[in-house]
């Protein structure tokens, strides 16, 4: 087991164990040495620490009055999005276009990057994607970018990317602020729901066929949208847990409340030595989903906080397929 922290891992795995094969030999791995300047500061260094740790074998989620609450917190009063095109442009495989639109929280529009394949024919099925944390740690919009994603749009379907209340250096948060912590999760719920209704005003996006797909940050945050947006039929998780401790230590975003109102098709991608999500962590998620039995799937892979690609490209389609249909292609 190493500490994480070296330069090129994301640097909120500081103080995370990770396991590493005993042969590793790479410069992300070796050791630090240090002088303690007084006996102060050695006895603050070296004093033990107890991560709070959560009883997953009795969690109780809230009861439906209880819950309505907490969804009535979610809702917000819809306006007109005033859908305006930012940017368009045409590549070999697709086009990529920028949507502003407006949110109700705030004065300043919410962008909307969506990648439309030119090999299959519209409507298209929407895959809504939400990312990882280092979202959070980036200052521009430009960072949103298909990367690794772009098998959804090989398999015929729009992917759509929206920057996040909190996210690509898009609104005001406070990391160390429980109520900053609050109003930016009401703001990223509001987003997404934002984004179903822009869907709803396309005729070349099928809004009977939304999915989502969420990744790390996405797939702790997942219950929190499914449970209250009604309109996404399918769901997938790469890299998901119920939180060690309860959600930035306020009750309103628990994941517990949520999951069992999670009621849609998903698809769960874990690691079996993820250090963010351990295994008790995705198997109370897996427990507490709502989705009838034969409607969810758990798969765990012999890795740490990633999927192996070619198994994530393979269940993420065949689950799509599945629960969804196979994109109508354009034949050459």
């Amino acid at each position: 087991m190493i500490i994480g922290g070296n330069y090129k891992e994301p640097t909120y795995w500081y103080n995370l164990k990770l396991p590493v094969t005993p042969w590793a030999r790479s410069e992300l791995v070796g050791f630090r040495c240090m002088r303690y300047i007084n006996d102060t500061l050695k006895d603050q260094l070296t004093r033990n620490f107890q991560q709070p740790q959560r009883n997953y074998s009795n969690l109780n989620p809230v009861s439906d009055e209880i819950f309505q609450v907490y969804r009535e917190l979610c809702q917000f009063n819809r306006g007109a999005v005033n859908p305006k095109v930012v940017s368009r442009n045409q590549f070999d495989d697709y086009i990529l276009e920028v949507i502003s639109v407006n949110v109700p929280y705030e004065n300043d529009p919410m962008l909307i990057k969506i990648w439309l394949p030119l090999d299959s024919k519209p409507p298209y099925q929407p895959v809504i994607y939400f990312p990882g944390i280092s979202a959070q740690y980036s200052h521009t919009v430009n960072d949103i970018k298909i990367g690794g994603k772009d098998y959804f749009l090989k398999s015929g379907r729009a992917l759509i990317y929206p920057d996040y209340y909190s996210s690509f250096g898009r609104g005001d948060h406070d990391f160390s602020n429980v109520n900053s912590w609050k109003q930016t999760y009401k703001c990223i719920i509001t987003d997404f729901r934002v984004v179903c209704d822009y869907i709803q005003t396309r005729s070349d996006i099928d809004r009977d066929k939304i999915s989502y797909y969420g990744n790390s940050w996405g797939g702790g945050v997942a219950p929190y949208i499914l449970a209250v947006e009604d309109r996404v039929k399918v769901g997938i998780v790469s890299l998901f847990g119920v939180a060690s401790i309860e959600k930035y230590m306020f009750k309103e975003f628990d994941q517990v409340d949520y999951l069992p109102r999670v009621k849609i098709p998903m698809l769960l991608l874990g690691g079996k030595y993820d250090p963010d999500y351990y295994l008790e962590q995705q198997e109370a998620f897996y427990n507490l989903l709502g989705t009838e039995e034969k409607d969810k799937k758990w798969i765990i892979y012999e890795s740490t906080h990633f999927i192996p690609r070619k198994d994530l490209i393979n269940e993420s389609i065949s689950w799509l397929d599945k629960y969804l249909g196979t994109p109508d292609k354009i034949d050459d």
